[in-house]
């Protein structure tokens, strides 16, 4: 990374299932306003809204359905009682889980996605351009899914007539999209969905290099940060946390960070006097995931 680049890293939650339109639509039956229960929520992907995702309550007799607003929001007015919640989206893991309702006592229920690809395969095509559009701008093009591709767009887009002859083939789910090493441009962000038999267009936007010579760049990594706490939530200092060969310690007040690659990864913990803990991270390129790590003592 030269000098006059600087690296800019987006905070995100922690992936939480145990570890960015339209109001939504109601079932078939509304609640009377007597004994009224009242659910809601939000669900995203990585502390991004999930638009047009489906939520569903049943108790096995009745089903209230419900789509996420753009911002990623629901809510359903519906009977109290025990219902199985159930969050469905394109490119997503389906999430189901036990909720109760209550009468006259709102329950709220989040929900963190995870990203699914397959079975079916589809194309994504890829553009850098200026901001507002334009020609193509040459540069280097990294795409994220279930895979990982790196390739080099002379002409700056994949395909390009000459270099690539199509785009690339990647399975059905979310892709993102790094640009990097465009002349005089910032590095730039994209993502698209790619249903399997179609093709997908990500046009990647990249602006112009700040006059005062300083780009930005988005790197290729991402960081892990978080607390070591235990079992009366006090911070744990000198305790060890490992992921993918790479080691740190937790500073006196129990705090740690790690960088590691775009993916998901085992981190374990350690720490003299309490029973080591393992948990799966996802950390995605230029972002931050945060978490809190619990130990028993011994």
């Amino acid at each position: 990374m030269s000098a006059n680049r600087r690296t800019l890293l987006r905070r995100a939650g922690i992936i939480g299932t145990g570890l960015l339109a339209g109001s939504g639509t109601l079932g078939p039956a509304a609640a009377d306003s007597a004994t009224a229960g009242h659910i809601d929520g939000t669900i995203t992907d990585f502390g991004v809204p999930v638009a047009d995702a489906t939520v569903t309550l049943a108790d096995g007799i009745d089903a209230h359905t419900a789509t996420t607003d753009e911002d990623g929001s629901y809510e359903i007015d519906l009977e109290p009682g025990t219902y199985y919640h159930t969050v469905t989206a394109d490119g997503y893991r389906g999430a189901t889980s036990v909720v109760d309702v209550a009468a006259d006592d709102p329950t709220t229920a989040n929900v963190s996605l995870e990203r699914a690809w397959g079975p079916g395969e589809g194309e994504l095509e890829v553009f850098a351009t200026e901001v507002g559009g334009g020609p193509t701008i040459p540069c280097d093009v990294t795409i994220y899914g279930d895979t990982q591709y790196d390739v080099t767009a002379p002409l700056g887009s994949v395909p390009d007539g000459e270099r690539w002859n199509a785009g690339f083939a990647v399975a059905e789910g979310w892709w993102e999209v790094r640009v990097t090493n465009a002349e005089g441009y910032d590095d730039g962000y994209g993502k698209a969905y790619v249903a399997a038999d179609e093709t997908a267009v990500a046009v990647v936007e990249l602006r112009d290099v700040d006059p005062s010579g300083e780009s930005r760049e988005l790197p290729d990594f991402g960081r892990f940060t978080g607390t070591v706490v235990g079992n009366d939530e006090e911070p744990i200092g000198d305790a060890t946390v490992r992921a993918d060969g790479t080691r740190v310690r937790t500073t006196e007040d129990g705090t740690f960070e790690v960088e590691l690659e775009h993916g998901r990864h085992t981190v374990t913990v350690d720490a003299p006097g309490y029973e080591s803990a393992a948990a799966t991270v996802e950390v995605r390129f230029a972002r931050e995931t945060t978490g809190t790590v619990s130990l028993s003592s011994l």
